[in-house]
């Protein structure tokens, strides 16, 4: 939960600007108009600090410190005087009266965030509680450089906003990592990698990642923004895609991880929700948060699952060293869904879906659509077969086979 503030200013635009910048900054306002109407709140309320001015009719802010004071519920409140009145004499008038701190107007909201968070601090022995990413307020400031705009996407790890970094005036994405995760050692290992392996890559169809930083105890990647959707939300959109739009799409993918691999790299959750496509249909892999290298050791805890069931490839399922034709594997299912508008494999359980990778052998496309080349279906049964041995052995061979059929089919 966050600290309450309380505001207490009988000018209206002071205090909504007041109240923004808390707001911003994570806190929860509560406004009072002058000092009377903040003693007939403050019991109800309860702020962790109250903010007033000084010269307010019915009751100033002298004559509400005098009274805070003497009061035997919240005499300990912390009080932060704002007023124009700069000089020594009205300063040290403010503090002998009981008040903690002193502001000037017009005042600077990042000073008086951190004299906030400074007085938090001391009165009551603890950091600010942890950021809440499940409701970021519109406006907010991280780490004093991203401005958030709006929720854009949450998923098992964390969520997602649309943020403006005001160092450089560009819109960026902000994915942060579940509080309670944020807590987990190897949590925190694979997500500060995911930086370090998607910097390694410079490709135009892998989204790009910024920064990687902490606030509140919250950790996030600020990272390229993409406008545009998910391959998933076209997928459920349009149903099944034409094999020539299917081709355009595959290629790009191809091309990144073409890309991922030769630096060694395997991404290992490779899905359509982390295929963006832009309003000019540029495509864009993203999030290497559970990928790793050809030759680290995996840091997935005791018995755990590394990918999404949906597409998780039979060695990932069994625990088993990976490569580079897991991913082919995943592009499979993937383009399995986009030729069908279906998953081949499905169960509302995720083991027994995990385990329908083991077992379960898809129905050919060409049995599942009236008319489908014997030719492209069989291109994805093999990205899907259960041996790795007997999948494509790499993203180059996949593509002559690609060239091969789009040559062939031309020739028909």
């Amino acid at each position: 939960m966050s600290r309450k503030i309380m505001v207490l200013d009988d000018e209206p635009k002071i205090r909504l600007l007041l109240s923004l910048a808390l707001k911003k900054a994570g806190f929860s306002v509560v406004e009072a108009i002058d000092g009377q109407d903040a003693l007939d709140k403050i019991n109800q309320e309860q702020p962790h600090l109250v903010i007033s001015d000084i010269n307010m009719p019915n009751m100033d802010g002298w004559e509400f410190c005098w009274n805070l004071r003497r009061d035997e519920t919240f005499k300990d409140i912390p009080l932060i005087f704002l007023t124009t009145r700069s000089e020594v004499p009205d300063r040290i008038r403010g503090l002998e009266s009981g008040a903690d701190d002193f502001i000037s107007k017009p005042f600077d909201a990042v000073e008086l965030v951190a004299r906030v968070n400074v007085i938090l601090k001391r009165v009551y022995g603890e950091d600010l509680p942890p950021l809440d990413i499940t409701n970021l307020p519109a406006d907010m400031i991280i780490s004093k450089r991203y401005i958030i705009c709006k929720m854009i996407g949450r998923g098992g790890m964390g969520t997602v906003y649309l943020a403006n970094d005001k160092e450089l005036n560009v819109d960026v994405a902000m994915k942060f990592l579940k509080t309670d995760l944020s807590q987990d050692p190897i949590v925190i290992k694979r997500f500060k990698r995911e930086i370090v392996l998607a910097r390694k890559i410079i490709h135009q169809n892998v989204v790009r990642i910024h920064d990687l930083g902490e606030h509140r105890g919250a950790r996030f990647i600020s990272m390229e923004y993409i406008d545009g959707k998910s391959l998933k939300n076209k997928i459920k959109s349009m149903g099944p895609i034409p094999i020539p739009e299917t081709l355009a799409l595959l290629r790009p993918i191809c091309s990144a991880l073409q890309a991922i691999h030769e630096l060694g790299i395997i991404h290992r959750d490779l899905k359509p929700q982390n295929i963006l496509i832009t309003h000019d249909d540029v495509v864009k892999v993203l999030d290497f948060g559970i990928a790793h290298t050809s030759d680290s050791t995996d840091i997935t805890s005791a018995g755990g699952l590394i990918g999404t069931p949906a597409y998780m490839s039979p060695e990932q399922v069994s625990g088993d060293q990976v490569d580079g034709r897991s991913d082919l594997y995943s592009l499979g299912i993937i383009m399995y869904e986009m030729l069908s508008g279906k998953l081949p494999f499905y169960s509302e359980l995720p083991a027994a879906l995990v385990m329908k990778h083991l077992t379960d052998q898809a129905v050919p496309l060409v049995d599942v659509l009236p008319g489908f080349p014997v030719t492209f279906s069989a291109i994805v049964a093999r990205l899907m077969e259960k041996d790795p041995a007997k999948r494509f052995s790499s993203v180059s061979e996949l593509l002559e086979a690609l060239d091969e059929y789009e040559i062939n089919s031309m020739n028909i």
